[in-house]
């Protein structure tokens, strides 16, 4: 039989995955509906654009995303160390 300890973490893992793919499917149906937007109004100030011929921008990614329990690397100064991790 399996160790309860190591169910529960994974079942709790999954339910965390499982959420966090809900949240950024909600995203991308947020960012395609804001991108529809964009386009329809674009084709109105400028009816012959090409849309196709915009390419997409890359988007920067950051290690922290500013969301509640990011970690955060610090850096030490001068005056003294701080931590290296930190749990927002």
């Amino acid at each position: 039989m399996a160790d309860p300890h190591v169910v529960t973490a994974l079942v709790k893992k999954r339910a965390e995955l499982a959420g966090l793919i809900e949240h950024l499917q909600s995203q991308v149906r947020e960012s395609v509906l804001a991108l529809d937007n964009v386009e329809a109004t674009l084709r109105i100030f400028a009816p012959d654009i090409d849309l196709d011929e915009i390419a997409p921008r890359q988007v920067p990614t950051t290690e922290n995303t500013g969301e509640p329990g990011a970690i955060c690397t610090c850096t030490s100064t001068s005056r003294g160390s701080m931590p290296s991790n930190a749990t927002l």
